[in-house]
Parts: structure tokens; sequence; C-alpha cells
């Protein structure tokens, strides 16, 4: 699994007698771990002005590819694309972080389908590895009316000659994220897309770009789309949950209804008083948290 990691960089950085706070972000359905880089950045900062006052604390910031995406390697076998697989994955790497920097737990971040696999961990047991909870934009029920949109793009396999065209379709299909700077909608430009190596066999110029993951991904919308789409229920999973959670809810989310978000307030976590809610109003599915009020918020 290919990952991204900021650190701190405390010089106490590997001392035995330093706190270690570990932080692990997962990204959303077609996306990869270079979404996270502003946020990263910020937490990194923000906790090394800490670190002045108090050395004795280490922060580093852990981004994930998950398979099938970015710089993760895609799997031969199509129909292991699946939440079952992903939890494993993800079990296994908090294991190894939490080993390597000697903590108990992590503080994990989710993006749509990174928060899904939040809580599929502690469905599966591997809650353990857990401190606090964030989900960006997912709850305990997706409606399929937001499936519907997203299986309009979810694993298609365009070609672009040109970098802009390319931004243009991003800004298109990612057009809920809210209001990004045209150095961000460049950033999840760059990081979305590589070169076409079969194009390039054949032509030295005017080579294509395509979207950097394995269009199989979308095998399991395509699956749906042969049969009338259905709400998927994760209340299971999100009861299963027993640690704090915040809950990032973007004000016009096809994918996060209020009416759900209500109902987790009522239920498992929300009523023991362990769920936060964050509103970021005019922003649909998902808030990208790469614009500095985001991040702050």
């Amino acid at each position: 699994m290919a990952y991204c990691q900021w650190t701190t960089g405390s010089p106490l950085l590997g001392s035995h007698t330093a706190q270690q706070r570990v932080v692990v972000c997962v990204h959303g359905l077609t996306r990869n771990n270079r979404d996270f880089d502003f946020l990263a950045q910020t937490i990194v900062k923000a906790s090394s002005n800490l670190s002045r006052s108090d050395p004795q604390v280490i922060w580093t910031v852990y981004s994930v590819d998950v398979v099938g995406r970015g710089k993760s390697d895609w799997l031969e076998d199509k129909t292991k694309y699946a939440y079952s697989t992903y939890t494993k994955d993800l079990a296994a790497f908090l294991e190894h972080v939490t080993t390597s920097h000697n903590v108990a737990k992590v503080d994990y971040i989710g993006t749509s389908m990174g928060g899904i696999i939040g809580m599929c961990l502690f469905f599966a047991g591997a809650g353990k590895y857990i401190n606090t909870l964030t989900l960006n934009d997912i709850g305990a029920l997706v409606p399929a009316v937001g499936l519907a949109r997203m299986a309009d793009y979810v694993g298609k396999d365009p070609r672009f000659q040109e970098f802009d065209i390319a931004e243009a379709y991003f800004r298109k299909i990612f057009q809920p994220f809210g209001p990004l700077t045209s150095e961000q909608w460049k950033h999840i430009t760059m990081y979305s897309i590589v070169p076409d190596t079969a194009t390039d066999k054949h032509k030295d110029e005017d080579v294509a770009w395509r979207l950097c993951y394995d269009p199989a991904i979308g095998a399991p919308f395509r699956n749906l789309a042969s049969k009338p789409l259905t709400d998927v229920d994760l209340w299971k999973q999100y009861e299963s949950v027993h640690v704090p959670i915040l809950l990032i809810h973007g004000e016009l989310s096809d994918i996060l209804p209020r009416e759900v978000v209500e109902e987790m307030k009522t239920r498992g976590p929300g009523s023991k008083n362990l769920l936060q809610v964050l509103e970021m109003e005019g922003i649909g599915h998902a808030p990208a948290l790469m614009a500095q009020d985001q991040i702050d918020a």
C-alpha cells in the first residue's frame, strides 16, 4: 500500500522518551492520498508550533492509497475491489504504524469511502487501533440518489489530450467539493492523472493522459446499474464504533442527508455523546479539506 508521510521533524525524532501522535488519512472512492496534502501540512505545522513548547511530542501524518488507486498496486482479481479487502489492508497498515511508532492507537480521518472503511474497521474488530474517528461526509446510510450520481463517473476510463481538459473534467464532476482555488484544482488534477502508456508507445507527441486508478474499481457500480439502486445500510458498522467521532457534513450533500445526521445523533455513538457534527455550509459531497477555512474549522 503506497502512502505519504509527514512529521514534525522534532530534534528528538526517534527518541524512546518522546510521545508519538499519529494521524492516518484515507481518501474517497476514486481519489488518492494526495487529497490530504494541504490538511497534513497544516496539522504538522500546527503541531510543530506546539512541539516548541513541548518537544516531547512528535506528530506524524500518513495518507494512504487504497489498492487500485494512486501509486498502490492494481488487483489481478478485480472481484476483490470490495470493502472486505480495503478493511483488511487498513487493519494491517494500522497494526504496522502503531508498532512502528510505539503507540496504542491513531487518529483516523476518512473521506467518503475512507470513512466507511473506518466504520468497517470497528465492525471487524480492528477499532482497537483507533483513538478518534473523523467521518468526512459519510454516515450510517448512503441514499440511492447519491450513488446514482456517482455511478455516472466512477470507473470510467477517459483520455485527456491536454492538462487543461483534464482539469475541466475534474472541476465538473467534483463541483460539490466546494470553492477551491486554481492552485488546488491544479493539485487535484496533477495527482489524478498519469501518462497513458498505451498511447505513449505509439506516439512521442500528443501524449494522452488517463485517470490514475484501475477502472475496475467501478465494477460494483456497474453491477448495481443492472438493477434498481437501493440505499446502503451501514447502521451496524456505525453502531459498532465506540470512540469519539467528528462527523463533517456537507450542507448540500446527496450522500449524507441531514435526516441521516439527525438519526445518527440518537443511535450508537451518538446516543452516548460521542458524536460531534461540523456543518460545512454551501458544500456538497464531499468537503475537499483543502480550503483553509475548512481545515481551520
